[in-house]
């Protein structure tokens, strides 16, 4: 990561811990910090105007306003055109919506349409300052960043151009980081080989963080359960990438081998955190797309079993029994 890239944090710790240990934020050194998720509000890009305008360009009040405009244009297209060919794949996003204040004026709605506007601020930002390296620790998916991103450790770099595809030596490289990372935190027990019972078997013994007292792993990493689930979604986000990957892959063998890696990913992602809500339906997701739906339904039994009120898991897997 060189000097005076831009980094955006997605998370509370994402941003804290880099904010900690940078040299000077205000001069961006190593990297200037920012976050995705506050993007379309006005006073958090004034608070960014205040530490970088000198040495950014920092979108501004008006900017929003048109990126909103933008938005607003393509979500009533995309609504009109679902309305047209419902028997089309839906182009709206489950969550996506706008509201008319008293006023009469049509505003964006609910987290998803904000973020929505936020990915539109992201590109502005990437796209006004193109000499500039960028980092990205993923908050929610921006659609747009996947045929730029490539895994760096425990995020991404959000490359310049489109890559046509990730090179087995860039999986590999990561794959070999994260081996590293989960036998110290879990015991060296997990690789490409593991099946999914193994596991849902010790994140049922071990996912609550109790009873440790054979634990092969680093005991204070597992009875912490926000480092877990900050380790979780960084593993996971990854194999969102890859999983991204697999269903635009331009042949078979890149399909298969991008398959493999999120499998692998999101395997890892729910041993760390069997209780990630993020690890859950994404692994899920995945196993259903691939109809292993006796695994699909055992990641959710299993995890059901460590939040036995859980209703959203309840329901999951009630949806799951019957498409079954």
């Amino acid at each position: 990561m060189l000097f005076r890239s831009i980094y955006f944090g997605g998370t509370d710790p994402g941003r804290f811990i880099i904010s900690a240990l940078s040299e000077s934020q205000a001069d961006g050194v190593p990297f200037f910090t920012l976050t995705q998720n506050q993007l379309a509000d006005t006073t958090y890009l004034a608070y960014l105007s205040r530490m970088y305008g000198k040495k950014l360009l920092v979108p501004t009040t008006n900017d929003v306003y048109r990126v909103i405009e933008v938005y607003k244009t393509s979500l009533e297209a995309r609504i009109r055109h679902d309305e047209k060919f419902p028997n089309e794949p839906r182009q709206v996003k489950p969550g996506e919506s706008t509201r008319m204040d008293a006023e009469g004026h049509v505003t964006v709605w609910g987290q998803i349409s904000v973020m929505e506007v936020n990915a539109l601020m992201v590109r502005k930002i990437f796209d006004d300052h193109p000499r500039r390296e960028f980092f990205v620790e993923e908050s929610f998916p921006l659609d747009w960043m996947y045929p730029y991103l490539a895994p760096h450790g425990l995020i991404f770099q959000l490359n310049r151009q489109p890559l046509s595809e990730l090179s087995v030596k860039d999986a590999a490289t990561n794959q070999d980081y994260w081996k590293k990372l989960t036998d110290e935190m879990l015991g060296s027990w997990l690789n490409e080989k593991t099946s999914v019972k193994e596991a849902c078997d010790f994140a049922d013994r071990y996912g609550l963080g109790k009873h440790l007292e054979d634990y092969k792993g680093d005991k204070g990493f597992a009875e912490s359960e926000e480092t877990r689930k900050c380790f979780s979604k960084l593993r996971t986000s990854i194999g969102g990438l890859y999983a991204w990957r697999a269903e635009h892959a331009k042949d078979a063998d890149e399909r298969d081998r991008m398959y493999q890696a999120a499998d692998l990913a999101f395997r890892q992602g729910y041993a760390i955190c069997p209780y990630s809500p993020e690890a859950i339906w994404r692994y899920v997701s995945l196993l259903a797309s691939r109809h292993r739906m006796d695994d699909a339904i055992l990641i959710v039994k299993t995890s059901l079993h460590l939040e036995p009120d859980n209703q959203q898991l309840k329901d999951l897997l009630s949806r799951l029994m019957n498409y079954q």
